[in-house]
């Protein structure tokens, strides 16, 4: 699967490989707007692992407040 923003494709795509049995992600390649591609695979899944909620917690660099990536 490969997205892109539709008003502004020139800037990348990100593509999500996947296997099956189970359906898990298998790779994740970044392309920016230059053709550089970094690419990430992911080995050794786990499914059902509960994560807390602090690691989806973003702080803005600018010194906003921080807020949880999943509200």
């Amino acid at each position: 699967v490969t997205i892109a923003r539709r008003d502004e494709p020139e800037q990348g795509t990100l593509t999500l490989t996947f296997k099956d049995n189970p359906i898990t992600i298998h790779q994740m390649i970044v392309r920016d707007g230059t053709g550089k591609e970094n690419t990430v695979t992911f080995e050794n899944g786990r499914i059902g692992v509960v994560l807390p909620d602090s690691l989806f917690e973003f702080e803005d660099p600018r010194g906003s407040t921080p807020r949880s990536r999943r509200e």
